[in-house]
């Protein structure tokens, strides 16, 4: 049985202070810890969801862990968060060693086969 939005808001409320806990280490200097890059890229795929998250709190949350893990003194809105956080992937990823889960992980964002087959089928139904 699947969970409901309201099923699962204390799950993705519990991921977003967990991942609260980390924020000193979400984003490393680009040839620091490239050891830990599956763990790194696991945290920031969840990061990057709870960004996406249909949940105000949530969203606005994750934001404040972009902006004070990038080092700003003060939270930027989500727009701006989302779009640093793709800008510091951008760099990470280019100077990184440990890029293997990375990349992998960004072309599964990029083609969503997931999510391409949940549009068809929402398509055909109407």
């Amino acid at each position: 049985m699947a969970l409901t939005i309201e099923q699962s808001q204390p799950a993705r409320w519990s991921a977003l202070q967990c991942i609260t806990h980390l924020t000193r280490y979400l984003f490393p200097s680009y040839k620091s810890q490239a050891v830990f890059a599956p763990i790194l890229s696991s945290l920031h795929l969840t990061l990057l969801r709870l960004l996406q998250d249909d949940d105000v709190e949530i969203r606005l949350g994750t934001a404040r862990i972009v902006s004070l893990g990038l080092g700003n003194s003060r939270p930027v809105v989500h727009a701006m968060a989302l779009d640093i956080w793709w800008k510091w992937l951008d760099g990470y990823v280019q100077e990184s060693d440990g890029t293997e889960g990375w990349i992998s992980w960004l072309w599964e964002l990029c083609i969503d086969a997931k999510g391409f087959g949940k549009s068809l089928s929402t398509v055909a139904q109407s």
